[in-house]
């Protein structure tokens, strides 16, 4: 199984776009991380446009869709450069751990070190939030360069 230590992000407590976040959610024990950065996107007061996270395609940078709470998710390759809007997110949260990683066709290729940034959001149906798609980054400097981007919304 997979192993993960949850770490702060650079000692960011909470973010926010015009409005704070008052309310904590909860998460399942197996989700739970010592660091959330939240943000309110609701609400009439938007004073700050969109901010959108870039992540550049690198040889260290992985993604998938499909997060499992067990750790036996297969990170694939970051193929294109991306941005992500983080307003469309209702939280986000990073860990450091042990990770699987896979090729461009998701067959297993070996376990790696490195910290993630999980993107979050609020299942309005099944009442819950979810793991919508996570990064892995295998070199650090490639991460903190997402971590300072996260720190100044």
């Amino acid at each position: 199984m997979n192993s993960h230590e949850n770490r702060k992000c650079s000692g960011v407590d909470e973010i926010s776009c015009g409005q704070w976040n008052s309310k904590k959610r909860k998460m399942d024990t197996a989700e739970d991380v010592s660091q959330t950065l939240s943000y309110s996107n609701s609400g009439s007061n938007h004073s700050c446009r969109p901010n959108f996270l870039p992540i550049r395609r690198t040889n260290c940078i992985y993604h998938t869709e499909d997060w499992e709470p067990s750790g036996t998710a297969l990170f694939k390759p970051l193929l294109e450069d991306i941005l992500i809007n983080t307003l469309k997110h209702d939280q986000i949260s990073c860990m450091e751990g042990s990770y699987f990683i896979a090729d461009n066709h998701g067959n297993y290729q070996q376990k790696v070190t490195g910290h993630t940034v999980h993107l979050w959001r609020y299942d309005k149906q099944g009442k819950k939030l979810y793991i919508s798609r996570s990064f892995l980054f295998t070199n650090l400097q490639e991460y903190l360069v997402v971590q300072q981007f996260l720190q100044r919304l």
